[in-house]
């Protein structure tokens, strides 16, 4: 259990990183793009062109937004509505409708992880200017799916564990 941990740990400090790497990158570029636009200090190169700014940008943000979302999972501090949660006096009760919460969103990872494994693998175009494929900017999708996928399952665990425990005691 400890090295499962250690491996969580892990995970979640090279996504944080990430997701900061991201948002520097972002800044840098977007300031660079910018300045650029307004001193045309490299129209005087013929061949230049901030082009390729827009497609990293796109490539950063898609890969921000879809890691920032793991790490949320991970943490447990996605937007959720838990009125009904709170309300309910039998403890039970919530832990098992926190279950069932988890258990749809699980399917809804699931079946992210699937559609999004058929975008990579039938995306053939390429950018215009970097000629990335365009895999590479979808591929953010079915790697943190499934991390997702995994987070949720362990959430599911600690919740039907618990619904468990109290079934024993009583």
């Amino acid at each position: 259990m400890k090295t499962i941990k250690n491996i969580d740990t892990v995970v979640a400090k090279v996504l944080e990183i990430f997701c900061i790497s991201c948002v520097i990158a972002l800044f840098v570029i977007m300031i660079a793009k910018v300045f650029f636009r307004l001193v045309p200090v490299l129209s005087l190169i013929p061949t230049f062109s901030t082009g390729w700014f827009d497609e990293i940008i796109e490539w950063l943000f898609a890969w921000l937004i879809m890691t920032c979302s793991t790490l949320l999972c991970r943490n447990n501090e996605h937007f959720r509505v838990d009125l009904i949660s709170t309300r309910l006096k039998n403890q039970n009760m919530a832990s098992l409708l926190d279950t069932l919460c988890y258990t749809v969103a699980l399917i809804f990872y699931v079946l992210l992880f699937h559609y999004s494994l058929l975008l990579c693998h039938s995306a053939v175009q390429t950018t215009p200017i970097l000629g990335w494929p365009k895999s590479w900017f979808y591929m953010c999708v079915p790697v943190n799916s499934a991390l997702m996928c995994i987070y949720t399952v362990a959430r599911i665990t600690i919740y039907s564990k618990g619904i468990l425990a109290k079934k024993q005691t009583i």
